[in-house]
């Protein structure tokens, strides 16, 4: 049996909707699908690009075993689970 390989990952995290929950909901997800789990700071910044609400944005490492696949997988679920709409315009 091969040993599993542990990975360290830094996750970046922002909502400037909802925030308070989303950021709470999204640490009690990657507690779920993570172990070792790190929280920055949460820091305030105002939206940049266009007109909004300003961001909450918190730093997270955590370690996985999980490919690098499976991990993309994960975080793309919790995105999901939370709300995101993928087709709104991206400015970061």
């Amino acid at each position: 049996m091969k040993d599993q390989v542990m990975a360290n990952i830094h996750i970046n995290i922002g909502s400037n909707q909802n925030r308070e929950e989303n950021i709470a909901t999204a640490i009690d997800m990657l507690r779920f699908n993570f172990s070792d789990i790190e929280i920055s700071d949460i820091y305030d910044s105002p939206a940049q690009g266009f007109k909004g609400d300003d961001f909450y944005n918190i730093g997270v490492n955590a370690t996985t075993n999980l490919s690098i696949y499976d991990t993309s997988s994960a975080l793309k679920n919790i995105e999901d689970k939370i709300g995101r709409d993928r087709d709104q315009p991206k400015f970061s």
